[in-house]
């Protein structure tokens, strides 16, 4: 399956938001991230820089303890819309470059709203500045993860082949039965032959 048809299958899930100074965001990564064009803040379309090339983002889904007392059927699960050019992604470069280890599933990020940065614009809001901290999956829980189970031991054995019956042995109804004179064995033609050896239990 393709990166793109994988992250277009994905459920949909609640927006990590930072609504005031100090608010963290952490959990575990739940799927591989994808990296999608942005959409402007504004209109809602495309994003593009000003030499028309699109703004990227890394769409990154954490578990997180998070629940909202109004949805039923949270699952805690938000998504991190790492958006290129932005301090978020400063932080969350950082965190890498501090892990020595690139973004994956099963690792663990974290990241906190720590202040406001300078206005560049009147009227607009102070963009957000954060911190992050990453830590990648454990080697060893990963290799578990992955690793198949042993199939179950067999409850019976196979049943060990049977030795082939022993061929019956060929009547020979030319050799006269002990106590059976050989003239009159030779008078008797086959079915009386057999017949007495059936009678004296000799056949």
């Amino acid at each position: 399956m393709t990166d793109a048809l994988d992250a277009f299958l994905r459920p949909s899930s609640a927006s990590a938001k930072f609504p005031t100074i100090g608010t963290t965001v952490e959990g575990t990564i739940v799927d591989q991230p994808s990296v999608s064009q942005a959409n402007d803040f504004d209109t809602n379309e495309p994003a593009t820089w000003k030499d028309g090339n699109p703004i990227m983002q890394m769409v990154v889904r954490l578990q997180t303890t998070e629940r909202d007392p109004e949805d039923a059927d949270d699952d805690g699960i938000r998504t991190l819309y790492v958006r290129d050019g932005s301090n978020l992604k400063r932080a969350v470069v950082a965190a890498m470059q501090k892990a020595k280890a690139k973004i994956a599933v099963g690792g663990t990020l974290s990241v906190t709203y720590v202040s406001d940065g300078e206005k560049k614009k009147a009227g607009l809001n102070a963009p957000k500045m954060y911190s992050a901290t990453y830590a990648a999956p454990d080697a060893a829980a990963q290799f578990l993860a992955a690793a198949q189970p042993d199939p179950a031991p067999a409850t019976a054995q196979a049943a060990a082949p049977q030795a082939a019956a022993p061929a019956p042995a060929v009547l020979d109804l030319s050799v006269p039965p002990e106590g059976v004179e050989a003239s009159l064995w030779g008078r008797m033609d086959d079915a009386a032959k057999k017949g007495y050896l059936q009678a004296t239990g000799k056949l």
